[in-house]
């Protein structure tokens, strides 16, 4: 890219130099849409924001308030009530709880039941096999009985 902007503009830039002058144009692209505000408030004055909008604006990394919003729906349920019980007493002020939408329990649920008959057929084809092997092993068990037979009656004649 810096080679890019040598042919092209006459600027060298090192690697880093480059890094910088990205990291503070995404730094003040995220200040002016912070005061434009999701709503879309007035528009900002700086002269390069719709250019760097058109580049970086469709990120969600520069949308703090939405990823804001995400990160409290994904917030995971303590399953040990001891350890609930004490989270809650750490945090202050009422909280609502996260909504989780019917689409989301709908596929929990058909996973849940996704689950549930694999463990079924999981189980069948493990009592198959038991069976199976009960089967095998009194089949060995009675042949050896038979072959215990014969050499005991071969063993009478020769005595």
């Amino acid at each position: 890219m810096s080679t890019q902007l040598v042919n092209e503009h006459g600027v060298f830039l090192a690697p880093a130099e480059l890094r910088n002058r990205i990291n503070n144009l995404t730094k003040k692209y995220r200040q002016e849409r912070k005061a434009v505000g999701p709503s879309g408030g007035a528009p900002s004055n700086w002269e390069f924001y719709d250019d760097i909008h058109k580049i970086i604006g469709s990120y969600k990394s520069n949308f703090t308030h939405e990823l804001a919003d995400e990160s409290i729906e994904n917030v995971s349920v303590p399953l040990d009530t001891s350890m609930a019980a004490s989270s809650l007493s750490n945090e202050s002020g009422p909280e609502e709880a996260p909504s989780t939408s019917s689409a989301a329990i709908k596929r929990k649920r058909n996973s849940d039941e996704d689950y549930l008959e694999l463990a079924k057929k999981e189980q069948k084809m493990m009592e198959a096999y038991f069976n199976k092997s009960l089967e095998n092993e009194e089949k060995a068990l009675k042949l050896m009985e038979q072959t215990n037979a014969v050499l005991m009656a071969m063993l009478n004649k020769h005595i």
